[in-house]
């Protein structure tokens, strides 16, 4: 974030969140490196490794950037949604599903050999989570245009017949002229 002088400003709690993703991401290339390793290593005689670390960092970095970009674009559909709810229970709900989707990590499949179709997996699902709310959103916004139609339709018309009528190009009949005054009309 940048303050009005150009100085960026990063808060200690997004700080420390950044570092114990650094930790997590270090974690799981750990496990799947020394679950890899000893599979591909055959020649016992060399001391190099055979799995290339910094290649495999740099894929659970990019494929982390790919995730928390689905999630900021799935949180941004239901703060779009939140913005136009009126209700304070469903404002309530709305809330917790962002904050529950912010806190979201992927579930990676440790009995697998790599970790990057567990993040594939979950970044399918943000995108595909997102499609479906943004066609919810889609969906709400033609109803409530066809319903404002049909009130706007309504009303004009209300207001057609009280000008007509404060112009006295129609009047009102008691019950028993109304049966003559019909028959005045058919013929």
């Amino acid at each position: 974030m940048t303050d009005d002088y150009g100085v960026n400003v990063m808060y200690d709690s997004a700080l420390a969140d950044m570092q114990t993703l650094e930790v997590e991401l270090i974690k799981i290339c750990s496990f799947f490196i020394n679950k890899i390793e000893p599979i591909t290593d055959t020649d016992m005689r060399n001391i190099l490794p055979t799995v290339d670390r910094q290649r495999m960092l740099t894929e659970i970095i990019e494929l982390e950037e790919g995730y928390q970009n689905q999630k900021l674009q799935l949180a941004l559909s239901y703060m779009e949604c939140y913005q136009h709810v009126c209700d304070g229970l469903e404002q309530q709900r709305l809330i917790q599903i962002i904050i529950d989707l912010m806190a979201k990590r992927p579930r990676i499949n440790f009995n697998a050999n790599h970790f990057r179709d567990s993040y594939r997996t979950e970044t399918e699902l943000f995108k595909t989570q997102g499609k479906l709310v943004r066609e919810f959103i889609n969906l709400q916004m033609i109803t409530e245009a066809k319903v404002n139609s049909g009130v706007r339709e309504y009303l004009e018309k209300t207001y057609r017949l009280i000008y007509e009528q404060m112009d006295n190009k129609w009047q009102y009949y008691g019950n028993d002229d109304v049966a003559d005054e019909k028959e005045k009309r058919r013929v």
